[in-house]
């Protein structure tokens, strides 16, 4: 269930019947080499959210943008926010979850920068008294297994880091008119060895 689709009158029974599990996407928008949108963590996160809440009952949280990407500020259409500004509004959207009837929240990454940044969120709960349960994850927290029978399946041995192959794989599946070619890119693009970075 999608927060932002459920009428105030239906709140309550969705809080019920899904336990009381919250499930918040994050990433940030940044700069996906010069062939994907800025947009891609939240694209990738969001729809493995709502994936996920369609097989476990969860509601699942507007997708929120606000995580930890200081190192690529340089970058156009990056969204930097500080880092006590991110820890302050997470915890805020944390409580304001909490008051809306929810017990757990799980915190779902879809960005690497926020691998470090969202265990070091949670740790701090045992001294700050809150009356719900955090939990984090990242989403390309994949095993050696899955990963050899994605090689296998796709033919590639290197997956790629940043804008590589992976994620580029997965918004060429969810958005793939987002996705600019090779021979879409600009000139200055193409010179660049660096256009999957």
């Amino acid at each position: 269930m999608l927060w932002e689709e459920l009428t105030s009158k239906d709140f309550e029974s969705a809080v019920e019947e899904c336990e009381g599990l919250c499930v918040l996407p994050i990433g940030v928008l940044e700069k996906h080499g010069d062939h994907l949108p800025l947009g891609t963590d939240m694209y990738i996160a969001a729809e493995v959210v709502r994936a996920a809440a369609s097989e476990s009952p969860a509601v699942v949280f507007p997708y929120y943008f606000m995580g930890q990407i200081s190192e690529a500020k340089h970058a156009s259409g990056t969204i930097a926010p500080s880092h006590k500004l991110i820890m302050d509004n997470l915890l805020e959207m944390c409580d304001e979850i909490h008051r809306n009837g929810f017990s757990k929240i799980l915190i779902l990454s879809g960005h690497g920068g926020n691998y470090h940044f969202l265990p070091f969120f949670a740790q701090m709960f045992p001294g700050i008294n809150r009356p719900y349960s955090v939990f984090t994850a990242y989403i390309h927290d994949i095993t050696e297994q899955e990963l050899e029978e994605i090689r296998e399946k796709s033919g590639v041995e290197e997956m790629g880091g940043h804008a590589g192959f992976y994620e580029t794989s997965l918004i060429q599946y969810l958005r793939p008119n987002l996705v600019f070619k090779k021979e879409q890119l600009s000139a200055k693009a193409l010179r660049s060895e660096e256009w999957t970075k």
